[in-house]
């Protein structure tokens, strides 16, 4: 067997790869969540047009028509806000390990304690002295975001359940859904009602952060030569 090649590249062309890479992945999940609001509305409709056309009024009908007019929307729904922080906790890391490796430093983000959010916030500060503001770049909406991934995957999209026991962080959901008015809370059933609308903002929060944070740092590691601008006017990446 030959010889391992290694290619380096400049700081600036990894970092742009790597922007690249996530926007991919954000373009494929924004697919996602379009396919699953079709698929959603195929299936009620479909429901709506058998009960017309054969006046089902049966209770088997109704338990069928609820799964699809309740769960079956709650659990696609509720799966793309735990998809979209899945790839936001693994960008966070990547981006850290980016930092890493371009500035030579020996020390890991993870040797912090805390969240992933929490190591982020130390090591961009404090290890890299990025400068990135945090709070101007939906810092707050990023964190809640994960608080509703939490509540969504440990407490079944419920504030409190049959039993009395509530979710630890409901002011931060309740917070959440006035900034994102489309995250409805029922009051009756303390329940988080997702729509197309509410997960498709929550993905453009998370996109707008990464998109502002690869910008900066993109600035902060220019490429030797070279004065094109891969951002538009409206900051959106042009290839």
């Amino acid at each position: 067997m030959g010889d391992k090649i290694i290619i380096m590249l400049d700081n600036h062309t990894e970092i742009f790869g790597n922007l690249c890479n996530f926007t991919d992945r954000f373009n494929e999940l924004k697919i996602y969540s379009k396919e699953l609001a079709k698929i959603i509305e195929d299936e009620t409709l479909k429901y709506v047009s058998d009960q017309e056309q054969y006046d089902i009024k049966t209770e088997e009908f109704d338990r069928k028509f609820h799964f699809v007019n309740d769960t079956f929307k709650r659990n696609l729904r509720t799966s793309i806000i735990v998809s979209l922080v899945t790839i936001m906790e693994n960008e966070l890391h990547q981006f850290c390990n980016m930092m890493k490796r371009i500035n030579n430093i020996n020390i890991k983000h993870n040797t912090f304690k805390g969240t992933i959010l929490e190591q982020f916030k130390i090591y961009i500060n404090d290890v890299v002295d990025l400068r990135f503001e945090l709070s101007k770049n939906n810092w707050k909406l990023i964190n809640e975001i994960i608080e509703l991934r939490n509540c969504i995957v440990h407490h079944d999209s419920n504030l409190e359940d049959w039993y009395g026991r509530k979710f630890a962080k409901i002011e931060v959901i309740r917070n959440l859904s006035q900034a994102i008015p489309s995250i409805i809370i029922d009051e009756k059933s303390s329940n988080i009602i997702l729509d197309d609308g509410s997960c498709n903002e929550c993905i453009t929060v998370v996109q707008s952060f990464f998109d502002n944070l690869y910008k900066h740092t993109l600035l902060l590691y220019p490429k030797a030569n070279s004065t094109s601008n891969i951002f538009n006017e409206n900051n959106s990446l042009d290839f």
